[in-house]
């Protein structure tokens, strides 16, 4: 949806992120005004958002990780800003979510967004993540 990023793991360190890119394709162009945005959000043709719509689980991008045992995080826009807004790699994010927890992820961009703050956005994105890995049974690796 688009305003979660799933990050995919493998063993050799490689992280992929993905993003529904369908708010990138809106007409004009950005800068987007909020008319525009709000006559495209959750509608045929234009972007998914989760927040007060419940059927836009139904309109995610989806996809198959071909690794067994593959790890994953899936991130709000707010917790994605490491990588968006203040240009970490996902791999040094994925590193830190591995070594300090989701919670650590959260309190990361929050210091990021009181240190540099944030042109154009809001100051305070909501910020939530969730990581696991697929085998046979889902194994959670934490939340926050």
């Amino acid at each position: 949806l688009a305003d979660c990023t799933v990050l995919l793991a493998e063993d050799d360190g490689e992280v992929a992120a993905v993003t529904d890119d369908r708010v990138e394709r809106l007409p004009g162009g950005r800068p987007y005004s909020a008319e525009l945005v709000r006559a495209h959000r959750n509608t045929e043709g234009g972007f998914w958002v989760a927040g007060a719509v419940p059927e836009a689980a139904h309109r995610a991008v989806t996809g198959v990780s071909r690794t067994a045992g593959a790890r994953f995080a899936l991130m709000t826009d707010g917790c994605a800003r490491l990588a968006d807004l203040f240009g970490y790699s996902w791999p040094r994010i994925w590193r830190r979510l591995e070594s300090d927890g989701p919670g650590s992820l959260v309190a990361w961009v929050r210091a990021e967004e009181e240190s540099r703050g944030v042109a154009g956005g809001k100051r305070h994105d909501d910020a939530t993540v969730v990581a696991g890995a697929f085998g046979p049974q889902l194994q959670p690796l934490g939340t926050a």
